[in-house]
């Protein structure tokens, strides 16, 4: 996500606001549910599954 510019902040691993919030643009930009989790069809989105 931070390649595609929906995040800036450092990758600490942490489930913070600002990942929330790259997680909500990225899912309304890709016509997922705007739920800002990390649910199964956001991370097959993501090509992570």
């Amino acid at each position: 996500m931070q390649a595609d510019g929906y995040y800036a902040g450092p990758i600490d691993g942490i489930l913070g606001s600002q990942t929330r919030r790259a997680l909500a643009a990225f899912q309304a930009d890709h016509g997922l549910a705007v739920t800002s989790a990390v649910d199964s069809l956001t991370l097959a989105t993501l090509g992570l599954t």
